[in-house]
């Protein structure tokens, strides 16, 4: 199985165990980006989880006494990932959950690409006219890429949005080439 849709599976599933329990989805967030953080800086840790002479056992002990998980959904789920040898897939899962939350709450995240720089006024617009769009709040990163020549190409979960004139001028050619 891919490690995205473990991913996939293993967030859904804390994201109902957090909604069964009647947890703060913020607060199970931030946890999981603390255990994350944690994971992911701490060299010998990482060293310990990845080593095969240490049980299981100890690993969930150890990870237990370093990260001190407020949250027993949280300690109770790392302790799954660790049983399932699934603690290399955190980073994705935190990924997931996060996505799922801001879903929940009627967010949603879009990458904007432009040609230039936008300034703020177009960056509110661009935002409102994609929260009108798909009916939820949305956040926009953005970058530049002078490659698209002028225009945006904006990405919002499955959807991508095209309007960049490189795209246009390649559909131009295609089509008198064919």
């Amino acid at each position: 199985m891919k490690e995205t849709e473990v991913a996939e599976r293993y967030s859904r599933a804390l994201f109902l165990a957090a909604q069964e329990s009647k947890a703060s989805l913020d607060e199970v967030l931030k946890g999981l980006e603390d255990m994350n953080r944690s994971i992911s800086t701490d060299d010998s840790l990482k060293s310990d989880l990845g080593n095969p002479l240490i049980s299981l056992a100890d690993k969930k002990s150890l990870v237990r006494q370093k990260l001190k998980a407020r949250n027993s959904l949280l300690s109770n789920f790392l302790d799954l990932l660790i049983g399932k040898k699934r603690e290399g897939v955190l980073p994705l899962i935190l990924s997931r959950f996060h996505a799922q939350v801001e879903e929940s709450q009627g967010l949603m995240k879009a990458s904007v690409k432009s040609a230039a720089a936008l300034d703020e006024s177009a960056k509110k617009e661009i935002e409102k006219k994609l929260s009108a769009h798909f009916n939820k709040k949305v956040f926009i990163e953005t970058s530049v890429h002078p490659e698209l020549l002028a225009g945006i190409i904006v990405k919002a979960g499955d959807t991508v949005i095209d309007g960049s004139l490189s795209s246009r001028l390649k559909n131009l050619k295609a089509s008198f080439q064919s």
